[in-house]
């Protein structure tokens, strides 16, 4: 009897430790999962603090972008303004700054920031720079003027061309300017021409000429030398 129990006893223990030994690694992954629970407060933790330091990241570096391009335009509207002053008139002269523009006031004129406040009158010459006209005074208040282009429809202007000397006669035409003249006036596309005032002045350059031999007469329609959507200060010749 003793003998049996022995040898049930026996075989029953190798059975015991395969059980244990096949069912181990079961315990071990359970105990490291159980782990992992235990300590998922303190991931989650990491896991916002970390997001909450990006989140702060990206606020900075909008910032600093911000900052960047607020800086560039600060540094474009100086080299804006030093180009200007480096091109004022020789003579005595008034420097202005363009505050309206067409369409929010009519085509063919500007608005400046001077007016009689500042000595400014009406049929004072407006000047881009050093030595380009681009037209006159109109009305003047007290503190701000309109300023009339020479392309202003109806406006009349002598000039000659620097290439010849020719003197012609120009007109505004709303947008631009043009000059009738004999067919065997000597005028070419890209022709400079200035006006005689107390200095000389570049009026109008010539963009295209056209023949009419019925009549014996040319066309020549002139621009303003500078575009003026680009013209932020004038200069007010007293």
């Amino acid at each position: 009897m003793f003998v049996v129990l022995a040898l049930i006893i026996i075989l029953v223990r190798p059975v015991q430790d395969i059980g244990s030994f096949v069912l181990s690694p079961f315990f071990a992954i359970g105990d490291s999962f159980s782990g992992t629970v235990r300590n998922a407060p303190e991931n989650l933790k990491s896991r916002t603090e970390l997001l909450t330091e990006l989140q702060n990241l990206e606020q900075e570096l909008e910032r600093l972008r911000i900052d960047r391009e607020s800086l560039e335009a600060l540094t474009f509207e100086n080299k804006s303004l030093r180009m200007s002053l480096s091109l004022r008139p020789a003579a005595t002269a008034q420097a202005a700054e363009v505050i309206a523009r067409p369409p929010q006031i009519p085509f063919d004129t500007l608005m400046i920031d001077r007016g009689k406040d500042d000595g400014l009158e009406s049929g004072n010459l407006v000047l881009a720079g050093d030595r380009v006209l681009l037209g006159k005074l109109g009305k003047v208040s007290q503190n701000f003027s309109i300023v009339i282009l020479n392309s202003f429809g109806q406006t009349s202007l002598s000039g000659s061309l620097t290439r010849t000397g020719e003197a012609l006669e120009m007109r505004g035409t709303y947008g631009g300017m043009e000059a009738e003249v004999p067919i065997d006036f000597d005028i070419e596309i890209g022709d400079i021409v200035i006006t005689e005032h107390a200095s000389s002045y570049t009026t109008a350059i010539v963009g295209s000429v056209e023949e009419n031999k019925s009549s014996g007469r040319k066309l020549a329609l002139l621009s303003l030398p500078v575009p003026i959507s680009k013209v932020k200060i004038v200069f007010i010749i007293k």
